[in-house]
């Protein structure tokens, strides 16, 4: 049977995913358990969502983070525990373009791939330069509207469906 997982859920996980695929695991165990109680409230049950909202939030990664990807998995929300460049920045992308990813989050991880100018795909390209137009924005009122120009070019790009059930 599937259910539908709630918008402001999805975005939830799709934040989770990426904060694991950049490596901060440790900071994702509380916000996992929390996410996966609200799962529960919204009727969101997999064996995934069930072992995770009965961790210990003072479980560590190496007893909590099989439990954890194999709720996030069970969501539609593809991450592992060894990941590379080319599995991690789509994670990653779909989070900032779609699920409201910190800037702090999304910036590390897009200049560390990055290539040369030449080298740049038009997606690229169109980041980096409103990243070089965000450094310039007078006030926190411009900056917000280039990061919003910024999440607008990423789903324009991105050829994607967020998942909307549960198995």
């Amino acid at each position: 049977m599937t259910q539908q997982i709630p918008v402001s859920l999805q975005a939830r996980v799709g934040r989770l995913a990426a904060r694991i695929a950049i490596g901060r695991r440790s900071e994702s165990i509380p916000k996992a358990i929390e996410l996966a109680c609200d799962l529960l409230v919204g009727d969101v049950v997999t064996p995934g969502v069930l072992e995770v909202a009965t961790l210990n939030s003072d479980a560590t990664w190496r007893d909590s983070g099989e439990h954890i990807l194999k709720m996030v998995n069970s969501l539609g929300f593809g991450v592992t525990e060894a990941e590379d460049e080319a599995t991690v920045w789509p994670i990653i992308l779909r989070a900032f373009g779609f699920w409201d990813l910190r800037l702090n989050d999304f910036y590390g991880p897009f200049l560390n791939r990055l290539p040369v100018w030449d080298e740049q795909g038009a997606l690229d390209r169109s980041l980096n330069l409103l990243l070089d137009e965000l450094d310039h924005a007078a006030d926190t009122q411009a900056r917000q509207a280039v990061v919003a120009r910024m999440r607008a070019v990423v789903q324009k790009a991105m050829d994607w469906t967020a998942p909307s059930s549960a198995e």
